[in-house]
């Protein structure tokens, strides 16, 4: 009886002694990292695919040098009567179009910067230009190459003008304009750029015509008679001149041209809206 009672507890102090095992450790959930939302990629806007410039850091017609000269003073009087006679309005492109001599006479030597054909071409022109009026004596005149240039949308439109000033016999002016398609790098003829504004002449004509309508004496506003400026009672739209057009901040500009007494041209700048 007495093995049988050590024998129970021993049994009895070994269970005791036995420990339960611990609850196996739960591993730790990863915290949860939110993620960012993705922006939404915006659609980019289409590049404009322009012709290539010569010089991709300049502006698409640059100055390369200004050649001023001074008037002799055997000049000044004579030079003093051109002043006088020229006459300006509030229209900056129309002063400088009729604006003939000034007292410092420039030659400019520019650059159209359009990797083409016809910019080749005319650019070559150009320097002929300021090679021979360079070149020319000064006894002859003064002579003055200066260029006006407006980029649009797609057409960039070039304004050249050629004057020669000769004492004794006051001066000559030649006015050029160009059109380039901006894509092609070509020059465009007065249909292809009325095209490209979704004109053709006749309604340029009624544009005009309307204008005249709204303002009669718009076109000879000049405190010098002008007789082939547009007068209401003479007016024919046959008449109209297409050789100047041109853009200005992608509207179409048609350069009227007038004469006085003496036949000296003068020039108004009309924008057809």
């Amino acid at each position: 009886m007495k093995k049988i009672l050590i024998s129970f507890l021993l049994m009895a102090m070994i269970a005791g002694c036995v420990q339960t095992p611990p609850e196996a450790e739960k591993p730790e959930e990863a915290p949860v990292v939110e993620q960012p939302e993705k922006p939404v990629e915006q659609e980019k806007p289409e590049e404009t695919k322009y012709v290539k410039k010569i010089d991709e850091t300049k502006d698409w017609v640059y100055i390369n040098d200004i050649h001023t000269s001074d008037m002799d003073f055997a000049y000044l009087d004579m030079k003093q009567t051109i002043l006088d006679s020229e006459f300006t309005s509030g229209n900056e492109l129309e002063n400088w179009f009729n604006t003939i001599v000034t007292y410092t006479p420039e030659i400019q030597d520019f650059t159209i910067n359009m990797d083409s054909i016809d910019a080749e071409n005319i650019n070559r022109w150009i320097q002929e230009q300021v090679r021979s009026k360079l070149a020319d004596p000064k006894s002859r005149g003064e002579h003055v190459f200066k260029v006006k240039a407006f980029e649009n949308e797609e057409i960039l439109s070039v304004l050249i003008r050629s004057c020669l000033f000769l004492p004794g016999s006051g001066w000559t002016s030649d006015t050029y304009i160009y059109n380039f398609d901006l894509f092609s790098g070509k020059t465009l003829t007065n249909e292809e750029l009325l095209e490209k504004v979704l004109l053709d002449n006749l309604q340029v004509k009624e544009l005009l015509k309307r204008t005249f309508d709204e303002n009669y004496e718009i076109a000879c506003d000049y405190p010098v008679n002008l007789t082939s400026c547009y007068y209401w009672q003479d007016f024919d739209v046959n008449d109209i001149n297409y050789n100047y057009i041109f853009m200005v901040d992608n509207q179409l500009n048609i350069l009227w041209s007038c004469s006085d007494e003496q036949g000296y041209e003068y020039y108004k700048q009309f924008s057809i809206k």
